[in-house]
C-alpha cells in the first residue's frame, strides 16, 4: 500500500453540541473518546472567548452569566473536536506533523472523523488526501518523522518508568503495542525507522524497572514474562 498523507483542517468557528456528538459515538461504540465536561470557570472561559471572536448575538447575552455557562458547557470546539478526530484513527494513522497524518494502511475509521462535518452546527471539519509517490525518498522522509514521533513516544514512557509507584507491566504493554506499529511502518515503507538507539535504552530500563536480567550487551534476557523487543 502507498503512503498517504491525511490532512484535518477544522475551522475555528466550528461548533458541535455535546449531545450530538454522544449521540455519535454511542452509535460507534467509541464513548471511550467522549471529551469529559468542563468546569464551570473552563466552560465561561471559552463560551466568552468564542462569543467575542465569532457570535453576532445580541449584546444583552454578554450581561447573563448562566447563559455563557450553559453555552460553554453544551457544546466542543475546535480544539475539543481535533482530539476527539484523532483518538478515533488513533489506531490506524500515525501522526507525522501537526494537523498532519500518516496512513499506512487501510483505515476505515477514516469516515468517521468526515462525519463530522454532518452534525457541527457551524463550522467545517474536513480531511484532505495526497497519495504520495512510493519512491525511496518519499518513504525515507516519512520513516525520519514517524522516527522522531516514536522517539518522543518512547521518552514518555521513560518518563513514566521512573515516577514515584510505576506501573511496570501497564508500561510495557504499551511500549509493546508501540513496537509493533514501529514493525509495521518499517515492514509497509520497506525502510527503517530511526531511533534503535532509544529503543535499547528504553528497554534496559524497563528490564531494570520490572526486574528483569540483562545480557551482556546490555538487552533484557525473556524470561517468558516479556522484554527484548527492539527489532
Amino acid at each position: 500500500m502507498h503512503p498517504k498523507l491525511i490532512k484535518l483542517s477544522i475551522a475555528k468557528h466550528t461548533l458541535l453540541p455535546r449531545e450530538a456528538l454522544m449521540h455519535y459515538l454511542d452509535h460507534l461504540d467509541r464513548l471511550d473518546v467522549m471529551p469529559e465536561r468542563r468546569c464551570e470557570a473552563d466552560a465561561v472561559r471559552i463560551a466568552t472567548t468564542y462569543w467575542l471572536k465569532y457570535s453576532s448575538a445580541a449584546v444583552s447575552l454578554w450581561g447573563s452569566p448562566q447563559e455563557c455557562l450553559h453555552f460553554g458547557e453544551q457544546h466542543l470546539f475546535e480544539t475539543d473536536l481535533r482530539r476527539v478526530a484523532y483518538a478515533l484513527v488513533a489506531e490506524e494513522v500515525e501522526l507525522c506533523w501537526p494537523g498532519i497524518w500518516v496512513c499506512l494502511t487501510h483505515a476505515p475509521a477514516l469516515s468517521h472523523v468526515a462525519t463530522l462535518d454532518t452534525i457541527v452546527t457551524a463550522g467545517s471539519v474536513t480531511l484532505r488526501t495526497l497519495m504520495l509517490a512510493n519512491s525511496q525518498g518519499n518513504r525515507e522522509v516519512i520513516a525520519e518523522e514517524l522516527g522522531r514521533q516514536y522517539t518522543m513516544q518512547i521518552r514518555l514512557l521513560q518518563k513514566r518508568l521512573h515516577t514515584p509507584k510505576a506501573n511496570g507491566p501497564a508500561v510495557e504493554q504499551e511500549y509493546q503495542r508501540l513496537c509493533q506499529r514501529i514493525r509495521t511502518a518499517e515492514q509497509t515503507l520497506g525502510v527503517p525507522i530511526p531511533g534503535l538507539e532509544e529503543q535499547v535504552s528504553f528497554e534496559a530500563a524497563l528490564a531494570t524497572a520490572c526486574g528483569f536480567p540483562l545480557a551482556l550487551d546490555g538487552m533484557a534476557v525473556d524470561t517468558g514474562g516479556g522484554c527484548a523487543y527492539t527489532r
